[in-house]
């Protein structure tokens, strides 16, 4: 890969958190996908690794969330001892296991 393309490739990473195959299509290079992801791994600017699955919340699913928040902001110690929460999910992003990666400049995903 020419370093043109390399610095292209990167910059294109660098706007904003995105997947290896996304880098890819949005970049004029015929490259493969494994190398695209090689190249990311390598560069020091990037933090490559896999992306946690999470859904994206409506508006609705904000003020909603805010206002339980709020109502339940006053609960001791104790009340929330007794709370089991279950909202753990896996969601399947980009193959049969979920091992989706992600590329980004050092934020959490």
């Amino acid at each position: 890969m020419s370093e043109p393309a390399e610095r292209a490739l990167v910059n294109t990473a660098l706007k904003g958190r995105m997947t290896a195959k996304k880098v890819l299509n949005q970049i004029p290079v015929n490259v493969s996908l494994r190398t695209v992801q090689r190249v990311l791994q390598e560069n020091k600017y990037i933090d490559f690794g896999l992306l946690k699955a999470r859904p994206s919340f409506s508006t609705d699913h904000v003020k909603a969330r805010f206002k339980w928040c709020k109502a339940n902001s006053k609960k001791v110690m104790e009340d929330w001892r007794r709370v089991v929460f279950t909202d753990e999910k896996w969601f399947v992003l980009d193959g049969p296991d979920g091992q989706a990666k992600f590329s980004g400049t050092g934020a959490s995903p």
